[in-house]
């Protein structure tokens, strides 16, 4: 560890920095937006996450922030998230510019077992999951639309089926066959297809 207290632990992007967690904030920050604040205490020097909230990137709370929030639990290992508050930890700062740096992410100590968190991957991650999850709905509501719309036949067109049918039935039938015999097939037909008749 230099003596700025950044250690190089051959990332590209992160300096990492040993530090306890002090601040454990969840609520609304000063424009009443709701969110999570992280402070760290690294022994003459304060830093923190700064504020993650609602707006902070493109995705609702429940995509965002809060799936942020579950991951840096499950990544520091803890069930409660005031069981963050006095965690030894390390924390990362951006490469270029640590004594400029918000904290970026966490890395548990190597005997508190394996997990680390970054943010900026970790939004990605809930864009990447909103999108996906986005595209199966509207997915999932074209193909219940076509479903809908193929289960329902127009009055005019369940005319010419039905002529249709009578007119097969009658030449191939050794008795006389009624139109509402071939009524009443086609109607199983259809019932048998769930399709509704629509207007004309």
């Amino acid at each position: 560890m230099s003596d700025t207290g950044f250690q190089d632990f051959g990332s590209s992007r992160f300096v990492r920095r040993l530090g306890r967690i002090d601040e454990v904030k969840f609520g609304f920050e000063d424009h009443n937006l709701p969110g999570f604040h992280i402070g760290v205490d690294f022994g003459g020097m304060h830093g923190g996450t700064g504020w993650h909230t609602t707006t902070m990137r493109d995705v609702p709370i429940d995509g965002g922030v809060l799936f942020v929030q579950i991951a840096l639990m499950e990544a520091l290992g803890v069930r409660e998230w005031s069981d963050l508050q006095g965690k030894v930890v390390w924390a990362l700062f951006d490469k270029a510019d640590p004594f400029h740096s918000s904290v970026k992410g966490f890395i548990r100590l190597e005997f508190d077992g394996d997990g680390s968190i970054v943010f900026e991957d970790t939004y990605e991650a809930a864009r990447l999951r909103r999108v996906e999850r986005d595209g199966n709905i509207a997915t999932n509501a074209r193909k219940a639309d076509r479903e809908r719309r193929g289960k329902f036949v127009k009055k005019s067109d369940l005319e010419k089926v039905i002529s249709g049918a009578e007119a097969m039935l009658l030449q191939g039938a050794d008795k006389q066959v009624s139109r509402e015999w071939a009524e009443e097939i086609v109607a199983d037909v259809m019932g048998l297809a769930g399709a509704t008749v629509m207007g004309e």
